[in-house]
């Protein structure tokens, strides 16, 4: 999903065509071949979204115990829309 985010692909062969395309860099983090469509296509409607939920704001709160961004008073909100992927049967 974060492959995703950061390549600013807009489909599933994006994805995958993009992780083909780099599968000898990312061998570190145990990735051996890129996914086929159907896998993230299954993936994605089997996964919650309370998943990337919980993954943002833990990673969020992480950055700020590192000082990251810096104290804030006021309650962390988006100033733009913030788009997501969903994928609803």
């Amino acid at each position: 999903m974060l492959f995703c985010h950061l390549s600013r692909a807009d489909s599933l062969r994006e994805i995958c065509t993009g992780m083909a395309s780099c599968v000898g860099k990312l061998s570190h983090l145990g990735v051996e071949q890129a996914p086929n469509k159907s896998t993230l296509s299954y993936a994605y409607k089997h996964r919650p979204a309370a998943l990337y939920q919980d993954l943002f704001w833990t990673a969020l709160n992480r950055m700020r115990q590192n000082g990251g961004l810096g104290r804030r008073k006021k309650k962390f909100c988006f100033r733009h829309k913030f788009l997501s992927l969903v994928c609803c049967p």
